[in-house]
């Protein structure tokens, strides 16, 4: 069984694959790195789901007490959704953009192409 903090991170990834899908007509996006330079990345579910956590979660974690750091997430979650959980509010457009930009600048990183 998932937990409610599972469907809400599964409900944000949708939403964001959908929204890339309706504006672009695929999951790809562009980011501008820190260095000027930009990078194209495929994005899928699998991807957001892991640096949902790498990035995200897991600092909260490390910040609360289990208890507090779940209510936290799911609670941030719901504030990046509308209430039907089907599309991006504000919130979560630039929160999601800025984990965007968090993975390509550590993919880019890790690379060695500095």
């Amino acid at each position: 069984m998932t937990s409610i903090l599972e469907n809400n991170r599964n409900y944000l990834v949708a939403a964001t694959i959908n929204s890339m899908l309706m504006k672009n007509g695929h999951k790809f996006c562009t980011v501008k790195l820190s260095n000027g330079e930009s990078v194209r990345l495929q994005i899928n579910e699998t991807k957001l789901i892991g640096a949902l956590v790498h990035f995200f979660e897991t600092a909260v974690y490390a910040a609360y007490p289990n208890d507090q750091a779940e209510s936290e997430i799911r609670s941030h979650y719901q504030n990046c959704l509308n209430t039907n959980k089907d599309r991006l509010t504000s919130v979560g457009v630039e929160f999601m953009s800025g984990l965007i930009e968090n993975v390509a600048e550590e993919a880019f990183a890790s690379s060695g192409d500095k």
